[in-house]
């Protein structure tokens, strides 16, 4: 069986955002959180989690990653339909995640 991966957008303290993937999102949050992360977040605390979206293998979440970085019209557009999605969201391992770290 394939695992999920997951792309993920994380607000930073100074308001920029760090879009990243990964199969565990809750965990690798985490390591951002504890500075083991990328180096982009590190002393951008706190972090918040403000996107995320599974696919269904890597190759998939990195083609999602690139196009979500080469497009800060499309970084918004997300962050924006996500935000209202939170509300309805039944993704049971989204929810997961977002129980995790806190954002519901």
């Amino acid at each position: 069986m394939i695992k999920p991966w997951f792309v993920y957008i994380i607000r930073c303290a100074d308001n920029t955002y760090y879009t990243g993937i990964s199969p565990d999102v809750a965990k690798r949050i985490t390591k951002h959180r504890m500075g083991l992360g990328a180096k982009y977040t590190r002393g951008k605390s706190p972090l918040v989690l403000v996107y995320v979206k599974k696919y269904a293998n890597v190759s998939e979440a990195l083609k999602a990653e690139r196009a979500i970085k080469r497009s800060s019209g499309l970084k918004a557009k997300l962050l924006d339909t996500f935000q209202q999605e939170l509300k309805i969201q039944k993704d049971e391992e989204i929810r997961e995640i977002l129980l995790l770290t806190n954002i519901i």
